[in-house]
């Protein structure tokens, strides 16, 4: 059962969480002071009453609203009879972006279902909407239609855009790293002892990773290995494994080529509109999604699909309490809390 922290320790884990980031403008711990003031700031609005009320407008951090988050954002911690000024909108959306950051991490660690600073699906015209795009994924509708035209054929090409179609769908690979997957040993597709090795650079070891595929996976994997010996016999194991119709590596372009009119069409039989992107990246993200919301460990799930930190999920948080999306919840997870490392 996930122990629930308190204001001070979520605060702390997060910022531990942000110096171990590559890419977060918090870099020393002292850089961390304007966000641990605007994040005690609001602890303790929360802990006051409303003007008129008797009692605290919540009674911890996890039991704030969206509602709440807009008052506090927008009026800051001190009462209006007290402000000599209004705020300003870049004050506005720091203080926003500082909840917003702190919640998503804490849905992360299951701390609580919601993120509470989302801005709702519906507000389409909100001011902050800008601020933080979610990731895109695609619905469970889309994912079934797509999963209905995968290629069925026999010929080459067909299977191997359908091997291709799986590893984005089911491994969550990037295209990056299906483009550079290497041609195994035939013994390394048996089905006793069936690996996939995804070998990350030496800048970025955490993306190296173990996968095991389903049966479905490695059956195509090996009709394309059959299919591919024959096509290119004198190549040597450990060349590159997928070919475009030139014989040559496939490229992250040739790869977008396979999946994006494959999901534009998902999209047209789902009687739904485009996503905003085609390519293989939202067929990652669909499968990550999938993992987060069937309650997959956080941490499986970041070793699994290669990331370094939580903080690369943040975009998807987003869309874990999207109602879009809610058919790939399974009923344990539904309304619940995502399960802590």
């Amino acid at each position: 059962m996930t122990e629930l922290m308190g204001e001070e320790e979520i605060f702390q884990q997060w910022l531990k969480s942000c110096l171990s980031a590559s890419r977060d403008p918090i870099r020393k711990p002292e850089q961390a002071k304007p966000y641990e003031w605007i994040w005690l700031s609001w602890c303790r609005w929360l802990a006051t009453p409303s003007p008129g009320a008797d009692q605290r407008r919540a009674a911890s951090w996890r039991d704030a609203t969206y509602g709440q988050v807009m008052s506090f954002v927008g009026s800051g911690p001190s009462p209006a009879a007290k402000r000599k000024k209004k705020i300003s909108e870049v004050t506005t959306r720091r203080y926003w972006r500082v909840l917003q950051r702190i919640y998503a991490f804490a849905v992360l660690r299951g701390q609580l279902a919601a993120n509470p600073a989302d801005i709702p699906e519906d507000l389409t015209e909100h001011p902050l909407k800008s601020e933080r795009s979610a990731g895109v994924a695609l619905t469970p509708r889309m994912w079934e239609q797509l999963q209905q035209i995968l290629p069925a054929g026999d010929h080459w090409m067909d299977v191997r855009d359908r091997a291709v179609m799986r590893l984005f769908m089911e491994l969550a690979l990037t295209p990056d790293e299906v483009a550079n997957l290497h041609a195994p040993h035939r013994d390394l597709l048996d089905p006793s002892n069936v690996v996939i090795d995804v070998v990350g650079s030496k800048d970025r070891p955490w993306q190296s990773r173990s996968l095991h595929p389903s049966p479905e996976l490695l059956r195509d994997l090996c009709l394309w290995h059959e299919h591919r010996g024959r096509l290119t016999p004198g190549q040597a194991v450990g060349a590159h494994w997928f070919l475009t119709a030139r014989l040559t590596p496939m490229s992250r372009h040739s790869l977008f080529d396979i999946v994006a009119p494959r999901v534009a069409k998902a999209a047209e039989r789902s009687g739904m509109a485009l996503p905003p992107h085609l390519g293989p990246m939202v067929l990652r993200n669909t499968r990550i999604l999938q993992w987060l919301l069937q309650g997959r460990p956080l941490d499986q799930v970041l070793a699994e699909s290669g990331l370094k930190e939580a903080k690369n999920l943040e975009r998807l948080t987003v869309l874990v309490n999207n109602s879009l999306f809610s058919g790939y919840a399974t009923p344990r997870r539904a309304g619940r809390p995502m399960p802590a490392l």
